[in-house]
């Protein structure tokens, strides 16, 4: 190694004997005798002879700068060899704070613990070495700076003064005031000016005013400045004093929300999870609706688009089943979608995940989820990032549907040129738009497209995925399953809803269409006995959306939902007899002979009953009045009593006024 002396760079004699340059104590004195080599200082006692590195013989200097590399600057040696980490300085500036509990940065750290090492480096230079050496303060000072300057700054980050004068300035500075004395002052202070605490809260309500909306920063700045004396603050010179508060990161996520609304907020500063995908198909399935980005020419030639609801494995990302409606998503859509999936699948799925929105209530209220998964978990609304179905969904547009020329383009929050429909050419194709019909073909086809594509992660296609994969924990599905599954009960959101039974039987819309049921006995006529214990009685309903001609009927009770009977689809006749089938003719006869003995044997029944009891009106001597439109006997009684004509009784009796009741009394 060379050790600096008396301003000259030397080796140590021991360094040649032991590095194997001179073999013995010998050749030693020879070539120290002849000249060969140059001795500095003689050893003594625990003092090491000194060779000049310089002033060797050519041969002999080649090995020594063979080993220890070329000897350079005296001053920069001197400097480097007593460069040490002081660890006191890093930990006073790893745990420095400034505004009350702010950090220095990492970049800033680093280099204030390297000067800080260079300084007690140059201390050790002036006090001890230098001291020994017979050199001006000014030559001294003027060989520091060089060696500063002449430091590897990926080695050593500094920012050190490269004049003499000034460096012994920050020496002295750094001697008197220590570690402290490195730190900028600007870290603590605003630059211009600290903004007291009710500044503070005043620009940052006035950056939040959603109402009367404050457009930058300079705005800010000026309007500050313009209340600053009457609110005995003082006036901010630079405006970037503003902007190093607004867009502090601990203010930020205040404003946010107000500047760009709760959802941005929470994109940007809200806590995500890391999560881990399934590991095998029928885990977890998502579902979501969407806009069809199709543009489609309806019957009259209008453009228009549709909406689409889909059904993704998450493991394998294919897309199970779909429904396509020219209207926003509904139950419909989302029942039709989940039926088509089960019955891709084969298998009911472990887990569900869909939002609150849409049908989906009417879904929850029908148990609809619960009878085809064991668990069935709403993800957050507005929250994209927990739907991995959007972002799969956003994939299949920019890879395999934006191939279409009326794609519409992705949705408005995507913001690349790609992501745009070629509107000119789409307006001035309008009349070659598909229709809706092959607008569904077209993404029919695309669909299979991508269950058949690679998968981004494993590079299989997907539909292999899907299909290789095995979950012991899903049952597969067979046709009682079919049948169980997917019959709901009608529901006013998440609420069942039951319906009241009338004499013409049980309606409800679904979809804004009117379903009209009766029950019917065995011979397919109206079962009168049940209309007669039913009227103005609530049933809860069960129906396949999609085989809407039947119908079940339940009555609650403590236990539950109690099966009392189905109904099917009330059959309409036409009013005008010209219009009527023999069908219509024949079931309004047979409807009306049934209904006039089922009236007559009710009749009948309760007479019966009231004889039993000595209370029948004949048996008080009273006529009693015949069933109207039904020809049949009238009991005899002991007083004379006139006969009352059924000829137009209803038109008679709906002509009548109060007058001519009192009259006849």
């Amino acid at each position: 190694m060379y050790i600096p002396y008396q301003n000259k760079i030397c080796v140590p004699a021991q360094f040649l004997f032991e590095s194997g340059i001179i073999q013995s104590k010998g050749t030693y004195d020879t070539l120290r005798n002849r000249g060969h080599i140059k001795v500095e200082r003689s050893g003594f006692d625990k003092t090491r002879t000194l060779i000049n590195a310089k002033e060797m013989r050519p041969d002999i200097r080649q090995k020594v700068e063979s080993i220890l590399g070329a000897p350079g600057d005296i001053a920069k040696l001197k400097l480097v060899q007593f460069i040490e980490w002081s660890k006191e300085a890093e930990t006073y500036y790893t745990t420095y704070r400034y505004n009350d509990d702010t950090p220095l940065p990492e970049e800033t750290i680093h280099e204030y613990i390297i000067t800080a090492n260079i300084l007690n480096a140059i201390h050790h230079l002036v006090t001890e070495e230098f001291a020994r050496i017979k050199i001006t303060k000014g030559q001294m000072w003027e060989n520091i700076a060089n060696a500063c300057q002449n430091l590897d700054p990926s080695v050593y980050p500094h920012k050190l003064p490269a004049n003499a004068r000034r460096l012994q300035a920050k020496f002295r500075e750094f001697h008197k005031n220590s570690l402290k004395s490195l730190i900028h002052k600007n870290f603590g202070n605003e630059f211009s000016v600290k903004l007291t605490t009710a500044a503070k809260e005043w620009a940052l309500a006035r950056w939040c005013n959603q109402v009367n909306r404050c457009a930058n920063l300079a705005q800010l700045h000026a309007e500050f400045n313009e209340i600053a004396a009457e609110n005995g603050w003082k006036q901010v010179d630079d405006e970037k004093t503003f902007y190093n508060f607004i867009h502090a990161p601990e203010i930020q996520p205040l404003w946010y929300a107000h500047r760009h609304g709760e959802k941005a907020a929470d994109e940007a500063f809200g806590y995500q999870h890391t999560t881990i995908l399934p590991t095998r198909r029928d885990s977890l399935w998502y579902s979501d609706g969407t806009k069809l980005n199709f543009y489609f020419r309806d019957e009259n030639g209008t453009m228009q688009t549709a909406w689409v609801y889909e059904v993704m494995d998450a493991y394998s990302d294919v897309l199970l089943g779909f429904n396509v409606s020219k209207k926003t998503e509904n139950f419909s859509d989302q029942y039709k979608a989940y039926k088509m999936a089960i019955q891709f699948a084969g298998h009911r799925p472990y887990e569900i995940k869909f939002d609150n929105q849409g049908g989906h209530k009417k879904l929850v209220a029908s148990e609809f989820f619960a009878k085809i998964t064991r668990l069935s978990i709403r993800t957050q609304p507005y929250n994209g990032k927990s739907k991995t179905i959007e972002s799969a969904f956003g994939r299949f547009q920019r890879q395999i549907m934006k191939r279409c020329w009326f794609f519409t383009g992705q949705n408005v929050t995507a913001h690349t040129r790609e992501s745009k429909a070629n509107m000119e050419f789409i307006m001035a194709n309008q009349k070659n738009l598909p229709t809706y019909e092959e607008a569904i073909q077209a993404y029919t086809e695309l669909r299979e497209v991508w269950n058949h594509a690679k998968h981004h992660q494993t590079g299989l296609p997907r539909i292999e995925m899907y299909q290789n994969s095995h979950n012991e924990r899903t049952p597969a599905i067979d046709t009682w399953d079919m049948v169980n599954l997917f019959w709901v009960w009608h529901s006013r959101g998440e609420k069942l809803q039951p319906l009241t039974f009338t004499p013409g039987g049980i309606s409800f819309e679904l979809n804004k269409q009117k379903f009209e049921y009766m029950v019917y006995d065995e011979d397919g006529m109206p079962d009168m006995d049940f209309i007669d214990k039913s009227v103005d009685k609530k049933f809860f309903v069960k129906y396949d959306p999609e085989m809407m001609d039947e119908i079940y009927l339940y009555e609650r009770d403590h236990g539950g939902e109690r099966f009392v009977t189905n109904a099917k689809l009330k059959l309409s006749i036409h009013r005008a007899t010209q219009d009527q089938t023999d069908g219509e003719n024949s079931f309004i006869k047979s409807v009306e002979l049934k209904k006039k003995q089922h009236r007559l044997e009710r009749f009948n029944a309760m007479e019966s009953i009231l004889e039993n009891h000595g209370i029948a009106a004949w048996q008080l001597g009273f006529n009693t009045p015949k069933v109207k439109g039904i020809k049949t006997k009238v009991k005899k009684t002991t007083k004379t009593a006139e006969a009352v004509e059924v000829v137009d009784f209803d038109k008679t009796i709906s002509n009548l006024t109060q007058n001519d009741i009192y009259d006849d009394f």
